[in-house]
């Protein structure tokens, strides 16, 4: 994951990666050959895993406020059902083929989760911990939302296919981003209230893959 936005407020942020899964389907079009290179249309589908770790910082010098400093260690994973729409080849080398695909996908979340460990300070300087396991709420940007539903990105595939084995590695990255609406809000507590950076952060996640297909 990797952050855009967002206020002073925030500070000390550290976006980590988790380990997921992902198992789909491609089909492979004809479109037109070049010389020796064939070009096909590969659509898709796929269900995967994403998300990623996000360590953040609050402080505060504000005398209305009942705390001073919070940090806070999440980790958010989502499961996607992905259409990739690329354009693919194939060049013989050795005994087998190299293969090429790159394209846009659409990624819709049908679940998640996240949870999050909160320790802060108070004004009297004694330390609290507090722990936060829910499903992540999905929707557009609302005060009742964690991040969007949808996301739109880029994807890049190299692979070396024999017989009908093939060895796959990709990587993609989403442009349009998740509005971080409360995860960025912690509840502290009902005698504390809660800390909040100063505006939305936007989220963005980057994937890399290693698979194993098979052709039919």
């Amino acid at each position: 994951l990797r952050s855009t936005g967002g206020g002073s407020a925030m500070s000390n942020q550290i976006f980590g990666t988790n380990t997921s899964f992902y198992l789909g389907a491609t089909a492979g079009v004809p479109l037109v050959s070049l010389g020796p290179v064939p070009i096909y249309f590969e659509p898709g589908i796929m269900f995967i895993g994403k998300g990623g770790t996000i360590d953040f910082a609050f402080t505060t010098d504000d005398a209305t406020l009942n705390w001073r400093a919070v940090s806070s260690s999440n980790r958010l994973d989502s499961y996607n059902l992905q259409v990739p729409f690329n354009l693919a080849t194939q060049l013989k080398l050795g005994p087998g083929k190299f293969m090429v695909s790159f394209g846009p996908f659409v990624s819709l979340a049908l679940g998640g989760s996240f949870i999050s460990d909160i320790t802060f300070d108070d004004m009297n300087g004694i330390r609290h911990i507090n722990s936060d396991r829910r499903t992540l709420k999905f929707g557009t940007a609302s005060s009742s939302s964690d991040i969007n539903r949808m996301e739109v990105g880029m994807n890049f595939n190299v692979g070396y296919q024999r017989k009908n084995w093939s060895l796959l590695v990709g990587f993609e990255s989403n442009f349009t981003g998740h509005d971080d609406l409360s995860l960025s809000t912690f509840d502290l507590g009902s005698s504390y209230g809660e800390a909040r950076s100063s505006s939305p952060h936007t989220l963005k996640s980057t994937l890399v893959s290693i698979g194993v297909g098979y052709s039919f």
